[in-house]
């Protein structure tokens, strides 16, 4: 029996979704996770909203995509309300059906630049970023988070009932 569930506006027809993995969920892959059997909904990896909104070429085969390739989530990460706004835009008008907001992830590189799971030691600033990023597309919007910043800190329940 096929499972099928909405999140907002986009229906899933099929319960498997492939979470976004650095370095792993380009479009090859992607495409052949699709045609071993199928996904419901597939993610990119992480994107930084700075690389985006100022055209990295590094970005470009990030959020390549193909007509097969969907549904599609593309997974975002920063931290101002603004180029977060204008990454989630650009994202919709590549294509993507879901954007989601990187909350959740340790990496250095992406908490040191303010985004990730860093963010859950702000939820005014994280708040911020989910009216801005919900304001500029006509698409769901999602946050991935953390049980919170540390073992000292778990605020995931508070922080996601601020971000719905």
């Amino acid at each position: 029996m096929e499972t099928t569930f909405r999140i907002g506006t986009l229906t899933v027809r099929h319960g498997v979704v492939v979470a976004p993995m650095a370095g792993y969920t380009d479009l090859p892959y992607r495409l052949i996770v699709k045609e071993l059997g199928g996904t419901g909904l597939a993610y990119t990896e992480l994107i930084s909203c700075h690389a985006l909104v100022h055209v990295n070429p590094n970005v470009l085969p990030l959020i390549a995509t193909t007509p097969t390739d969907h549904p599609l989530g593309m997974q975002l990460f920063g931290a101002d309300p603004q180029l977060m706004a204008a990454g989630a835009s650009a994202l919709e008008d590549y294509g993507a059906d879901l954007i989601d907001l990187n909350m959740g992830c340790p990496v250095s590189k992406v908490v040191k630049a303010g985004g990730g799971a860093v963010l859950m030691r702000d939820p005014m600033l994280a708040e911020e970023i989910v009216r801005a990023c919900v304001a500029a597309v006509s698409i769901p919007v999602t946050v991935k988070i953390r049980a919170g910043w540390d073992d000292q800190s778990r605020n995931a329940v508070a922080f996601a009932a601020r971000m719905a």
